[in-house]
């Protein structure tokens, strides 16, 4: 319950569980990269925004 966001990358299977899991808790803020073989992290000093 402490947690407030999960980012997965990974099969879309594992990604349909995770999704369920945080819908019964408390409606956590989910982000799901699922299904592909690029997955991308940007960290927090890039110039990205």
């Amino acid at each position: 319950m402490g947690i407030d966001k999960v980012a997965f990358t990974g099969s879309t299977k594992v990604g349909q569980l995770i999704k369920e899991a945080a819908a019964k808790s408390n409606l956590k803020r989910v982000t799901l990269e699922l299904g592909g073989k690029n997955p991308c992290i940007v960290f927090a000093d890039s110039d990205c925004k």
